[in-house]
């Protein structure tokens, strides 16, 4: 593997929801230390950068630009909207969070987070079209290849998603 892969997949790591997701709920325990090294093991990192992460609050800018090496922009596209549809599902939990601005008739159907969030994502992609069924056939295909983009990123570079987030929480509490 080369550094630039796991440069890479740190930063995307710092920017996902479960990034900072745990970065709330280590700050706030007691067991910092053994959790930050279990978690580096767990999710193979250098328990140095987790733990500058985690406990000296570094890598936490906001961006939605991370340069790939090779500068392919199919790579740097998909990772573009892995990052918009990560800060989408925080900006959702953050409003299930505060009711008074969560809408829930819009994801009462039985959608899930990541669903609504990848859906919020194409429809703010989506520009200039002023017939509805057009709209509603490029939102239904983009929603398609947002949702396939967003496992591939996760899969390739080995990042934690919302189903696993509870494993990692149970595996460093122990």
């Amino acid at each position: 593997m080369d550094k630039t892969y796991h440069v890479i997949r740190f930063k995307l790591f710092t920017q996902s929801y479960a990034g900072k997701f745990l970065l709330a709920y280590l700050r706030n325990s007691s067991f910092v230390d053994i959790a930050v090294r279990r978690l580096a093991r767990a999710l193979l990192f250098k328990e140095f950068m987790l733990y500058r992460f985690i406990v000296m609050g570094k890598y936490q800018r906001q961006s939605f630009r991370i340069k790939v090496k090779d500068d392919n922009l199919v790579n740097t596209e998909r990772i573009s909207i892995y990052l918009q549809i990560e800060h989408e599902i925080f900006n959702l939990m953050n409003m299930k969070k505060n009711k008074s601005k969560f809408s829930e008739f819009e994801y009462e159907y039985g959608n899930t987070l990541l669903s609504s969030a990848i859906e919020r994502v194409a429809g703010n992609n989506l520009k200039n079209i002023n017939d509805d069924s057009e709209f509603q056939r490029r939102l239904t295909a983009l929603i398609k290849s947002y949702q396939h983009w967003y496992y591939s990123v996760a899969y390739k570079y080995k990042l934690p998603t919302l189903r696993i987030l509870p494993y990692i929480i149970r595996l460093i509490s122990a």
